[in-house]
């Protein structure tokens, strides 16, 4: 099949239509949560800060605080990585099949919180090492390692290390296609912006995660099709050139 970025925004288009309620829903349950979380654990980390440096031990107040705050602003990334990846699995599920907006929490209700946090964390330990050798490395590997989280999503008894693997087996010859995809979001990225992202809830964000959802099925089965991968490691067989309704 290949990677035809024209059909695949086509079909992103014709799936947001099909979809639009629960594509928009998904979106301000993954924000209000991470938002949620953020000024909550903002709040506790002033509180924790606070009561730092009013201990009676000497600390300094606003030192305590950034300690308290950034400990905790870490812990929310740790404990929304998993939505996020559950986010993209959704939409990887729905382009095939109507499905709960239950699915994004998968990762929770099943067991594999670690297993998600696991992989994020090395995906961005991979990527901050290659950057350190300039830009345009750690562009590259961000594109090598972009499907780990889709596999993961996909499979997660699958190891990190594993799935950052197949990532960059299967982006063999598409890293240049997929970048080319993300920059044809941009004129959309700057109307979002200028609608305080009210666009980009509505129908942007909604677009540009279907579109990533066709672009990786498009891509595990252009890899399966040249004998690069095989898809009962990833999914078990399920075909998205024979499953595929859009």
């Amino acid at each position: 099949m290949g990677f035809d970025r024209i059909r695949i925004k086509s079909n992103a288009r014709l799936f947001y239509k099909n979809n639009t309620g629960t594509s928009i829903c998904s979106l301000l349950i993954y924000l209000g949560i991470t938002m949620g979380a953020t000024i909550a654990f903002a709040l506790i980390g002033f509180i924790t800060g606070f009561a730092a440096g009013a201990g009676g031990r000497g600390e300094d107040p606003s030192a305590a605080f950034m300690a308290g705050t950034y400990i905790f602003s870490f812990a929310v990334g740790i404990a929304i990585m998993p939505l996020a990846m559950g986010l993209l699995n959704w939409y990887r599920l729905s382009i095939y099949e109507k499905t709960p907006l239950s699915e994004m929490f998968c990762l929770y209700r099943d067991g594999h919180f670690l297993g998600a946090v696991g992989t994020t964390l090395l995906i961005s330990l991979y990527t901050y090492l290659w950057s350190l050798l300039f830009v345009i490395p750690g562009l590259i590997k961000v594109y090598s390692y972009s499907q780990a989280m889709f596999i993961k999503a996909e499979n997660p008894n699958i190891p990190a290390s594993r799935a950052i693997e197949l990532s960059k087996i299967m982006m063999e010859g598409h890293k240049w296609d997929l970048f080319i995809l993300h920059c044809s979001f941009f004129g959309w990225a700057l109307l979002s912006s200028i609608t305080y992202n009210i666009l980009g809830i509505v129908y942007v964000f909604p677009y540009f995660y279907a579109a990533l959802a066709f672009a990786y099925e498009e891509i595990k089965a252009d890899a399966a099709a040249r004998g690069a991968i095989s898809l009962d490691e990833i999914s078990g067989g399920f075909s998205y050139t024979e499953n595929n309704n859009y």
